[in-house]
């Protein structure tokens, strides 16, 4: 996969033409993206695929634990890349950009997000929105979770001992990253919530499967939360921005379309900071 770049070239003398205006900039007009609109579904077809490690592994650091060690260890494994034997890379999520089809049905049982051995398990979840979510506590000891949209909460609850669990929902599609303020900095978990339900995260080998979808043109977008620890923040690792890779794709009815993803060490280069 190439990745195409402009770059935008800064000069010592502008030209007239790149100095500031004098007068002030309209605002930008607000764009609504249309809700997704429920139809019957009465011919489908499937996306697979893989997303896959190019060259060498990188080293991931443990992080040292500052508090608690007792029961948090004295560090925590960096959960940010994971890549299997065979060069797989899971926690990877793909959708696509659906805008109708078929609804959004939630499972029997709501997904659980633990905390167990002072980790957020799972690390990375996809769920629809507005299902309901159970966060619980696992460990004998205070934990918090503290959900971002961006810099705005959405989600801010106490656990405080094992066998603690409050239901939550996130009721907008998005990608919310939560931590631990219970002074476990090294605390990190992303749910993206869609409004749709062609969405799938990849298993422990890199693979996903997209089922059930309309047929149509999409584009398939590839989510990375990023690997890379590029310095500290109130006491948390900063960490590289995520990886988003996207690709056309055209789904047939009753045909199986397979997409594959690949990344590297440039894909975070170009990802930044």
């Amino acid at each position: 996969m190439v990745a195409l770049l402009t770059l935008t070239a800064c000069s010592d003398d502008p030209n007239p033409a790149d100095r500031p205006s004098t007068h002030p900039t309209p605002p930008a007009p607000i764009v609504e993206v249309p809700r997704y609109q429920v139809v019957e579904v009465t011919e489908t077809g499937t996306i697979r695929g893989n997303v896959r490690w190019r060259g060498e592994h990188p080293e991931t650091p443990s992080i040292p634990v500052e508090s608690h060690p007792e029961i948090c260890g004295a560090t925590q494994p960096s959960r940010a890349l994971r890549i299997s034997e065979r060069g797989g890379v899971a926690d990877v999520v793909v959708s696509i950009d659906a805008r109708r089809g078929a609804a959004l049905e939630a499972p029997e049982s709501p997904p659980i997000i633990d905390n167990v051995g002072c980790r957020f398990e799972p690390h990375v979840s996809a769920v629809g929105a507005g299902w309901a979510l159970i966060f619980r506590n696992s460990d004998e000891l205070l934990h918090n979770v503290h959900g971002y949209a961006g810099d705005d909460t959405v989600i801010d609850l106490g656990l405080p001992e094992r066998g603690s669990e409050a239901p939550r929902a996130l009721e907008e599609p998005g990608v919310f990253r939560f931590v631990c303020d219970a002074g476990h900095g090294w605390q990190q978990a992303w749910i993206h919530a869609f409004d749709h339900p062609y969405f799938a995260k990849t298993d422990e080998d890199g693979r996903f499967l997209l089922r059930a979808v309309p047929p149509g043109q999409y584009t398939l977008r590839l989510w990375h939360e990023g690997w890379r620890i590029v310095g500290r923040r109130a006491g948390r690792p900063r960490w590289s921005n995520p990886v988003v890779l996207s690709r056309a794709v055209s789904v047939s009815s009753q045909q199986e379309t397979v997409v594959d993803f690949e990344l590297s060490e440039q894909s975070g280069e170009i990802a930044g900071e």
